[in-house]
């Protein structure tokens, strides 16, 4: 017997060890240029996403019909309380000093404003991340 310990042998090698080396960093160099498109790909959408005046560029009408949506919501709102508080002290509807209703009005005006940013954010998100989520074959162009 030799003297290693019984049962242990010399590892088997393959002449075609070198060959199959150069395959592999072959495959790992193709999987770090893959995952470099990706990360770029994030990187441009993370810009994209988070450039707020670009943005409301991108979508001015969207913005500009909730902001009038929210304005005529909280309009009506005070609209409303006035007309119901008059109606309810037996007097007459007339013209209201706005001072009395200050306070309902901007808890309606920040009522309005948080739902106005609640419904622009998940907009812009779903416009966004539409194209991973149908396959990520899409890939938009930087503009120049």
């Amino acid at each position: 017997m030799g003297e290693g310990e019984n049962g242990v042998s010399e590892p088997y090698r393959d002449p075609n060890e070198d060959k199959s080396a150069e395959q592999l960093e072959q495959k790992v160099e193709l999987i770090r240029e893959h995952l470099t498109d990706v990360v770029s790909e994030l990187d441009y959408r993370r810009h994209e996403m988070m450039d707020v005046p670009g943005q409301l560029k991108k979508h001015a009408g969207l913005v500009a019909a909730i902001a009038g949506g929210a304005t005529l919501l909280a309009g009506g709102a005070v609209g409303l309380a006035i007309y119901r508080s008059r109606r309810a002290a037996g007097k007459k509807v007339t013209v209201v000093k706005v001072k009395q209703y200050e306070g309902m009005f901007h808890r309606v005006l920040t009522a309005a404003a948080g739902a106005m940013v609640g419904v622009l954010v998940k907009t812009l998100a779903q416009k966004l991340m539409e194209p991973v989520l149908e396959g990520g074959e899409h890939r938009p162009t930087l503009p120049r």
